[in-house]
């Protein structure tokens, strides 16, 4: 995990709770995250917890501005990241019989975040450390250690 998240971080304080019904869309519309003020010191991170696969998972562009969109599956347990800023991405509509189910939150990386007065365009609050990340700073170093920690004791 320190390969992926190599940075100290802020984390969001409220995730984003995703339920891709059968016959409906978990993502209102095809965009890049910059059109809806997020900065690009952030790292989105989702995570399948069920039945993230095919026309009921997230379709991204490979590179943005490429106009060529790939579906980016996530088995439970599983996590990916993408380039959520500059990359146009969306949902088509669940085609399948099954629910799909995740959640998905954005961290600050500290040695690039910056305060600014931009707000999230869905709850209003600014993208500022106490508002919409936490004031803390988690050590990517001590964050490691802990998950190891509680991933070996029972």
């Amino acid at each position: 995990m320190s390969n992926f998240i190599p940075n100290d971080f802020h984390y969001q304080l409220i995730p984003t709770f995703r339920v891709g019904l059968p016959g409906n869309k978990f993502v209102g519309e095809y965009h890049k995250d910059s059109n809806y003020n997020h900065k690009n010191y952030e790292v989105n991170i989702n995570l399948g917890l069920s039945n993230y696969f095919g026309k009921a998972s997230l379709r991204t562009e490979k590179k943005p501005n490429s106009n060529n969109f790939i579906y980016l599956e996530c088995p439970y347990g599983q996590v990916f990241s993408f380039d959520h800023i500059d990359c146009l991405h969306g949902c088509e509509t669940n085609s399948t019989d099954k629910t799909m189910i995740s959640f998905d939150f954005r961290l600050a990386l500290s040695n690039f975040y910056f305060e600014s007065s931009a707000k999230s365009v869905t709850i209003g609050k600014s993208f500022n450390t106490g508002s919409y990340f936490s004031k803390e700073i988690i050590k990517t170093n001590l964050w490691i250690l802990n998950y190891l920690t509680s991933a070996i004791s029972y």
